[in-house]
């Protein structure tokens, strides 16, 4: 997975990217406390809804795609630099 830009701030999550599957759109939100909830949009297909935590420098927890009943760990670290957080 390629995350092109994502945006953690003012309570939410926003981004875009590109995988195996085809390109996406991220939307979600995360909270003070670093809980994060954010669905990957494909575009003109399925979605896929994650729940994890944001520490400053990665987000982290368990991605789900009910209709499938398909779930898995994730981590989406940012590549560089590792000590600024997202944009």
């Amino acid at each position: 997975m390629v995350i092109d830009h994502l945006n953690i701030f003012n309570n939410q999550v926003k981004g875009n990217g590109r995988d195996d599957v085809g390109e996406f759109t991220i939307n979600g939100d995360w909270s003070p406390d670093g809980r994060v909830a954010f669905v990957k949009q494909y575009i003109g297909q399925h979605n896929v809804h994650y729940e994890g935590t944001y520490d400053g420098v990665r987000v982290q927890g368990q991605w789900k795609i009910p209709q499938f009943n398909m779930f898995d760990a994730f981590m989406i670290e940012k590549a560089y630099p590792y000590d600024q957080g997202w944009d």
